[in-house]
């Protein structure tokens, strides 16, 4: 398998994993990407949490803003 197919290949994993988080609460994304503290979802980094607060685009904390903005359809 080329670097290529692999990079497609895991693409579209992390596609379908992500896609599925759509689905669930703050506190499943939090015990699915950060079951050890200091995680982050792929995605919707703690950056761009950080950003849209201090844009005042958002009061939530960090798992809320993350389950809200995947129920959004945002990519």
């Amino acid at each position: 398998m080329t670097t290529t197919q692999q990079t497609i290949i895991a693409e579209q994993c992390n596609s379908t994993q992500v896609s599925a988080d759509d689905e669930l609460t703050p506190s499943q994304l939090d015990g699915k990407y950060n079951p050890d503290g200091g995680g982050e979802h792929p995605d919707y980094t703690r950056s761009d949490w950080r950003d849209a607060v201090a844009q005042e685009y958002t009061l939530s904390g960090y798992w809320e803003w993350v389950a809200h903005t995947l129920s959004l359809g945002w990519s």
